[in-house]
């Protein structure tokens, strides 16, 4: 009869319920950090891995990361409907120096000399 020898690492593991020291395999131990299931220590105490603060930091930074697009997609919306009504401002002077009315756009020709008259700096603007 041959003897086999297997070797693999072990992890030295305290349970936080009733103190005993005990040592698991690491790849045992590396895969219930992974999939965060339950395990027991020696004395039946169920005990899971929280979240690592490595995947802590990468959700945070991810969050962030998302704020910041967030942040970015509504200031260039903001500079768009600010550039849209700052156009359509423009239009609608260009409109009433020509004698146009913004409300009913009938053309008056009262409006349009006053305005060329009395008004020039404006429409040289």
């Amino acid at each position: 009869m041959a003897a086999h020898a297997f070797s693999f690492d072990m992890r030295e593991m305290r349970c936080g319920k009733c103190g005993i020291v005990f040592w698991a395999p690491e790849f045992y131990m590396e895969q219930r950090e992974k999939d965060q299931q339950n395990w027991y220590c020696p004395n039946g105490h169920s005990r899971v891995f929280r979240e690592s603060t490595a995947d802590k930091l990468r959700k945070e930074l991810e969050a962030e990361q998302q704020r910041s697009r967030m942040e970015r997609s509504m200031r260039i919306d903001a500079e768009n409907a600010e550039a849209r009504i700052e156009r359509e401002l423009k239009r609608t002077k260009k409109r009433v120096n020509a004698g146009v009315c913004p409300h009913c756009n009938r053309t008056f020709q009262q409006l349009a000399r006053h305005m060329q008259c009395k008004h020039a700096e404006t429409i040289a603007q």
